[in-house]
């Protein structure tokens, strides 16, 4: 939308991003000092606007951070997806506890950033992560467990570090002696290790470095270390394995649920959907009661707990990720009657939303919690929700609700970019001239999905996609439009006023150019 007067202008992003990019320690990839803990939220940030401005700095810093991330012991090598932080500067040294929430939000970020950049070190990281929480965090209720453990049998990390005769027995006698050194020189395994007598597991020798060094081509680096770690993952679920906390939270699982419907068209992987559509099913079904009202978790069998607004808003927001996903409209309509109770039950009459709902257990204060924590605030993932809710469906109160949360957080969030990075994404987009496409089709028709494919490609974080026939759809972007010579056509549209339909593909891409 153009700046509107009263309403926070760009310039409250750009010195934000600006202050980003100017406290980035590029030589350790970080912000702060140690501890480090991951910051999905910034770094979604500032690949937004990298998108947005095709600025060099922004993206350098965005990518920096993910490779020092992915680089770095924190990031579980053999096993996929990442422990809770750094206990030092440089990544090395994680805190071994593996949360549901870093692991959604990373795998999300890492495959925004293959989607900008096309670069699969990036892909490969998404998939492991996504791997990961499908592999050891989905519980068999369909939702995601909360945590891992730090310890196994009271030794942090015995699950996960290495010594190197304990590699020599696994690559050396499985494999051979070259695999061996070429995997010791490609994740710093070294006698007397680099932690209490083992070795963290981090990245130190890059595959093009490997390749001279070994007379190889990077490709075979790449598949041999991939055959190492396959051996090396299978002599470790052999040892004891940390404890699983199976407390699935409301929140937590809205994110998980967003990272598997986002990836599951990019990575084209078939799993990914099922495992997103599962948990979908599953939440609205253990999770959310007759009235409406969600649960905070789910263990055992019982839901407990009355659902916080980051409870409400994350799971929306996975919800929308569904239909985007997947274009059926009944993940479209639990979203937005998830915002309806949002509205009804924790809406603050001065602006923007209360954490708990109106009739929970009473405190001294209501609590309203702006700041975003190890997860982005309920108010600044609901805001986002709102705002892409009225890109599809024309409701001008959603987006006024929106912005008027948004309205008083933006210049703190401008001074303390880290802190408020998920409101200044809710504030870019409310600024952003958002592509709505819709096309009219059925989704599983070849035409249309060849129309989808190109209105999915690269990175687009300012663009609403609607698939359909408005004959059997409520949705409101699909309403009005109609199919060219009988062949599935799409509409670029910005605040419902459409460009010149268009049925070809290569149409549809110079219209979104």
């Amino acid at each position: 939308m153009a700046e509107q007067a009263g309403f926070p202008g760009a310039g409250n992003v750009e010195t934000a991003v600006s202050s980003l990019v100017a406290e980035f320690d590029f030589e350790h990839g970080g912000w702060g000092g140690a501890p480090r803990f991951p910051q999905p939220a910034t770094i979604e940030l500032l690949l937004r606007r990298a998108r947005a401005t095709s600025d060099g700095p922004t993206l350098a810093v965005a990518l920096r951070a993910l490779d020092a991330m992915a680089e770095g012991g924190i990031h579980d090598h053999v096993g996929g997806g990442f422990h809770r932080y750094a206990t030092d500067s440089n990544w090395l040294v994680p805190h071994f506890e593996k949360m549901l929430y870093d692991n959604a939000q990373l795998a999300r970020v890492y495959l925004h950033a293959y989607q900008l950049t096309g670069e699969l070190r990036f892909r490969e990281v998404a998939q492991t992560t996504l791997d990961y929480m499908a592999r050891e965090m989905v519980t068999p209720d369909g939702l995601f467990a909360a945590s891992q453990d730090a310890d196994t049998g009271g030794v942090e990390g015995a699950t996960y570090v290495w010594t190197d005769v304990e590699v020599a027995s696994v690559l050396g006698v499985n494999a051979d002696p070259e695999l061996q050194a070429l995997f010791a020189a490609a994740y710093g395994v070294i006698a007397g290790g680099n932690w209490e007598g083992a070795t963290i597991l981090s990245r130190v020798a890059g595959d093009a470095d490997l390749a001279e060094t070994y007379g190889l081509t990077p490709d075979e680096v790449a598949a041999r270390l991939a055959r190492a770690r396959e051996l090396l993952y299978a002599r470790r679920l052999k040892r004891p394995q940390p404890a699983r906390d199976d407390k699935a939270v409301t929140a937590w699982n809205g994110l998980a649920l967003s990272a598997f419907a986002e990836a599951a068209p990019v990575l084209g992987r078939a799993g990914d959907r099922e495992v997103a559509e599962l948990a979908a099913d599953a939440a609205l079904r253990l999770l959310r009661g007759p009235d409406g009202r969600l649960a905070r978790s789910f263990r055992a069998g019982r839901a407990s707990g009355a659902g916080g607004l980051d409870d409400y808003a994350a799971l929306a927001e996975g919800l929308l990720a569904m239909y985007e996903a997947t274009f059926e409209e009944r993940w479209l309509t639990a979203a937005r009657e998830i915002v309806g109770v949002i509205g009804t039950h924790f809406a603050d009459p001065a602006g923007g939303w209360h954490d708990t709902a109106d009739d929970a257990e009473r405190l001294l204060v209501r609590p309203k919690e702006i700041q975003d924590g190890a997860t982005p605030s309920g108010g600044a993932t609901a805001a986002a929700v709102l705002l892409k809710l009225a890109e599809l469906t024309g409701d001008g109160e959603l987006r006024a609700t929106a912005e008027g949360a948004i309205g008083p957080v933006a210049e703190l969030a401008s001074r303390y970019p880290r802190a408020f990075a998920a409101w200044l994404a809710a504030l870019d987009f409310a600024l952003a001239p958002v592509a709505q496409v819709a096309i009219i089709g059925e989704p599983t028709d070849t035409e249309t999905q060849t129309l989808v494919a190109i209105a999915r490609s690269g990175y687009q974080p300012y663009r609403v996609l609607a698939v359909g026939e408005p004959a059997s759809s409520s949705l409101d972007l699909l309403q009005g439009r109609f199919r060219l010579g009988g062949r599935p056509t799409a509409f670029v549209c910005r605040d419902f006023a459409c460009r010149q339909p268009v049925a070809e593909p290569a149409a549809l891409s110079a219209e979104l150019a």
